[in-house]
């Protein structure tokens, strides 16, 4: 198979991936190229169990899609190491906690843990960038320039505009302890949000408390979180 039936490919399962279900017709558009080399590309597709047919015409994600997604699993200790101690931190403390990093524009959850111990790994959905205390945390990280285009792209699918963007780059920047904690209270639908950035792997992510029902101050949030990055890290050596 060429690089480019591979990367057509790869592109086609993550249209799939957003879409749930599309069409050859639907996938030729979207990828711009001929109706015959996006049905060829989906049957092959079809053939390694990565996709199936929902009826005679639309395509969808096979469970083969999860197989290779669960032994790829095994291959980012990060995720273990970051679901065990939000899970820890969740029983624990009764807070919900969530371990991030930005991907692309958007937030790419490793794990989040409620505070009735549900969990959720890997999660891409949309959450907006600027309404996460961890989006806004990764965000300051890059620097203003790029920081401020995330926010401004996050706000600008929510109808804002890029002075908004400043202004919550100054938030971010304002609200950072000496210690590295980005503290809110009453942000969004929270009571309050602390996150703290480590690096992992050459990766910037952050780990994240919150809570809709109590506040937690600065000073008893932060022991916590310090905790928690060096139990993820240890845990993922």
């Amino acid at each position: 198979m060429s690089i480019q039936s591979v990367d057509r490919s790869l592109a086609i399962l993550k249209l799939l991936a957003r879409e749930k279900r599309m069409t050859a017709t639907a996938v030729s558009e979207r990828l711009g190229v001929h109706q015959t080399t996006a049905s060829r590309l989906l049957l092959s597709l079809l053939k390694e169990g990565l996709v199936r047919k929902t009826d005679y015409r639309s395509f969808c994600l096979d469970y083969g899609a999860l197989v290779f997604a669960g032994e790829a699993l095994a291959s980012f200790p990060l995720i273990k190491s970051s679901t065990a101690v939000c899970n820890r931190l969740a029983r624990e403390h009764g807070l919900s906690a969530t371990v991030a990093m930005l991907r692309e524009g958007r937030l790419l959850y490793l794990t989040r843990t409620n505070t009735d111990l549900s969990i959720v790994l890997v999660d891409t959905t949309a959450f907006p960038v600027h309404q996460s205390s961890l989006g806004l945390l990764l965000s300051h990280a890059l620097g203003r320039g790029e920081g401020e285009a995330v926010l401004a792209e996050s706000l600008a699918q929510a109808g804002g505009g890029v002075a908004e963007a400043s202004r919550l780059y100054d938030l971010a920047e304002s609200s950072i302890s000496p210690d590295g904690v980005l503290y809110l209270e009453s942000f969004h639908r929270n009571r309050f949000n602390a996150a703290l950035r480590f690096t992992a792997e050459g990766e910037s992510l952050g780990l994240c408390l919150f809570s809709e029902n109590e506040s937690l101050p600065l000073e008893k949030v932060t022991p916590l979180l310090q905790n928690g990055v060096k139990d993820i890290l240890a845990s993922a050596k």
